[in-house]
């Protein structure tokens, strides 16, 4: 594994780790921190993506690759849900319409641990949206201050629009239906768009990344001072993005900060490979965490095995991290659930003639 490679994935373990923490009972004890984290959670998240988005491919094989490896786990996972909906007798029509629009408030239809797979669905539209801006634009090929012009206009739209489709009233032959966001969060495309075009543009730069202390420390200091003093404060999947100028530089700054940690981080082997284990598996822990969080949480009250709940926390927090990661050992070793989960390399799909299917295994959106 490249040096760039493995400190973008142990960047995206520290991001998945705050994902999972922001859904986690843990939350409710440093409900600051989790507040200061989201400032950069999600904006980081679109930047690493685009640090790997090639504009040069054909957009027919662009969206065959995305739908691969980004709509079939999703639909794996809800469509195994809405299945066991049906064999139970259960209505579905709307967990079904909720799938199809796919973002987070319609998917919390389905079942309350589904929603942060909205990312899935939306990273899908985001990776056209933007090759489709590539295309029609030629940015690559322009100046710099055109570039950052771009990222700007996408922020700035983006600020502007980003809760104007957030329960919309709409009148259907006399009927008032209230949007929950457009489908695949559509609505949140322009502000992704800019974080994911940053990490396009500055992908030269993350390779020979190394950070400076002191601009590191001055980073630090700005975005604790834009957390405590600002009404900054950004959750994409509720249509959130308050004081913009500050949020961005805060989203900006934190996206640093990560990578400088991870660069850091790249120094210890043993912290660093596990967490780079966790941004592999980042995939597996978006889907499942929820889940592991809210079961672990509930069967350890029930049973008071624990006095204290913070120490439960510590515990469902723990779970919610740790059995993705088995679950994805599980996947790997059979052939037919990576075929669900894990994206097929080409059309060439045998390895060695032997007829095993050959895989990615590692998320690489």
């Amino acid at each position: 594994m490249s040096e760039r490679v493995r400190i973008i994935d142990i960047a995206k373990g520290i991001a998945i780790v705050g994902v999972a923490f922001t859904h986690s009972h843990l939350e409710n004890f440093l409900p600051g921190l989790d507040q200061s984290l989201a400032l950069f959670r999600m904006p980081l998240f679109f930047f690493l993506a685009g640090i790997f988005f090639n504009e040069a491919i054909d957009l027919g094989n662009l969206v065959l690759r995305k739908t691969d490896s980004l709509l079939k786990p999703y639909f794996v996972t809800v469509g195994a849900l809405l299945l066991i909906d049906i064999m139970l007798g259960r209505q579905f029509i709307r967990e079904l319409k909720g799938i199809l629009y796919g973002n987070g408030e319609t998917i919390e239809w389905v079942t309350s641990w589904a929603p942060p797979l909205w990312f899935l669905t939306h990273l899908w539209v985001l990776f056209i949206f933007s090759y489709l801006i590539f295309s029609i634009t030629k940015i690559q090929n322009k100046p710099c201050y055109l570039k950052v012009l771009l990222v700007f206009l996408l922020l700035t739209s983006g600020a502007a629009m980003v809760d104007k489709f957030w329960y919309l009233p709409i009148n259907i032959n006399g009927r008032i239906v209230e949007v929950p966001g457009l489908p695949f969060s559509f609505d949140l495309v322009f502000i992704s768009a800019a974080y994911f075009i940053s990490g396009r543009f500055l992908r030269e730069h993350i390779k020979s990344f190394k950070p400076k202390l002191h601009f590191g420390f001055l980073a630090l200091s700005s975005f604790i001072l834009i957390a405590i003093l600002t009404s900054a404060e950004i959750d994409l999947n509720l249509r959130i993005y308050h004081a913009p100028l500050a949020s961005t530089i805060a989203a900006y700054l934190g996206i640093y900060l990560i990578l400088s940690l991870a660069y850091f981080l790249n120094q210890l082997v043993l912290p660093a490979r596990v967490i780079c284990y966790a941004g592999e598996a980042s995939l597996f822990i978006l889907i499942f965490h929820k889940f592991f969080e809210d079961q672990v949480h509930s069967i350890i009250s029930h049973w008071n095995v624990f006095n204290q709940d913070l120490y439960v926390s510590i515990l469902s927090f723990a779970c919610s991290l740790t059995m993705p990661l088995v679950i994805r050992a599980i996947v790997i070793r059979s052939n037919l659930l990576a075929l669900f989960y894990f994206p097929i390399e080409s059309s060439k799909s045998l390895r060695g003639g032997k007829g095993r299917l050959r895989h990615t295994y590692s998320f690489k959106p």
